[in-house]
């Protein structure tokens, strides 16, 4: 039987907020960068690189609010004609694992807003404390506030065993040693279980799912068309050569598997959304939206911490853009619940900016 030799790596912006903490027992002793800020309008996290439903959830509740569809009077851009046919479900991710709260700025202070929001985040996710939501800006009493928090644990069935650091080939062909985990030649047979085969042709194409405890996959693509498709269209990918393979499921014994630890720690600026009048709304703007994501991949599991942000205002001073900083990764993420259609979390990944390298 031939041997699978499988490299695969994934490095990650964020995208897409905190998923707050619960007690387990997951290796957070690694060093890794500190977050960055990502710009929409630059046209580099507009659900072509890592999507999280965070965003999803928020921008469904200001569709509610608004009543339809949001359009601006001077255009609207493509990510909000995205936004408006996505519409978060409930067949994605459980009631348990997400969180909404819609507020009209007027009725309450901004400090009791936020005491409101603990108050429940402590009671769905015990969550004392959210930095993201801390250092948000409230300047407006006109609008509304919504706050969307989605937040995931998993644990492999088995612990990988911690393979070192070996060679990463970027998507422009540059070497480079990062940290891996996985299964070789000295690893435990029964690490086997934590790995099923969804498909395999070569060594350039590939897909992998990691079972974990509480049934999450976490399903790994290789492909050289990653740039060629976007996030949803190499899902649609998965599902169909997934379907249609018919070769061996399991890993066997000589097999080698190698995943890298990824920490991936930002904040999503969705600013070509904002300061724009929406049509019928005599007008009310987007005056601030905002998501930030917290995702990390270990020997143990993972977790997938995201919060959203939207705010509206009315006719008042529009906050200024910061600098932008691209990032770009060649490989690609899903992370959905057992049984689900459709992941909740997304990513396409091109070179090694988030992998653990000392």
């Amino acid at each position: 039987m031939k041997k699978f030799l499988i490299l695969i790596s994934i490095v990650i912006i964020l995208l897409i907020g905190n998923i707050i903490i619960y007690n387990f027992n997951i290796d957070t002793e690694k060093t890794f960068i500190k977050p960055e800020v990502f710009y929409s309008s630059q046209g580099k996290t507009d659900f072509n690189v890592v999507w999280c439903e965070t965003f999803t959830l928020a921008w469904d509740e200001l569709k509610n609010y608004i009543g339809n569809d949001i359009e601006f009077n001077d255009g609207t851009p493509e990510l909000v004609q995205k936004l408006n046919q996505r519409n978060f479900s409930k067949n994605i991710i459980s009631h348990n694992d997400y969180y909404t709260k819609v507020s009209k700025l007027n009725d309450k202070t901004i400090k009791d807003l936020k005491n409101d929001i603990y108050k429940e985040l402590k009671n769905k996710f015990k969550v004392n404390q959210s930095n993201f939501l801390d250092n948000i800006d409230i300047s407006s009493q006109n609008g509304i506030f919504i706050y969307t928090m989605i937040k995931k644990q998993f644990h492999f069935l088995e612990d990988f065993d911690n393979l070192n650091q070996n060679i990463f080939i970027d998507i422009n062909g540059k070497e480079n040693r990062v940290n891996f985990f996985g299964i070789n030649e000295k690893s435990e047979e029964k690490l086997n279980q934590n790995v099923e085969i969804l498909y395999f042709k070569n060594y350039y194409s590939f897909i992998l799912k990691l079972k974990t405890k509480e049934n999450e996959e976490v399903i790994l693509y290789k492909t050289e068309d990653i740039e060629k498709y976007s996030l949803d269209e190499l899902y649609d990918n998965v599902i169909n050569l997934s379907n249609s393979y018919e070769g061996k499921k399991e890993l066997e014994k000589d097999d080698v598997l190698l995943v890298p630890y990824i920490n991936l720690n930002f904040i999503v600026n969705y600013d070509e959304l904002c300061n724009k009048e929406i049509r019928g709304t005599n007008g009310i703007y987007i005056s601030n939206a905002i998501q930030n994501v917290d995702f990390s991949l270990t020997q143990s599991g993972g977790k997938v911490d995201s919060e959203a942000i939207i705010m509206t205002d009315t006719l008042s001073a529009l906050p200024t853009k910061t600098e932008y900083y691209e990032f770009n990764s060649p490989f690609v993420i899903f992370i959905k619940e057992n049984n689900k259609d459709k992941p909740y979390f997304m990513a396409k990944i091109l070179d090694t900016t988030f992998l653990e390298k000392d």
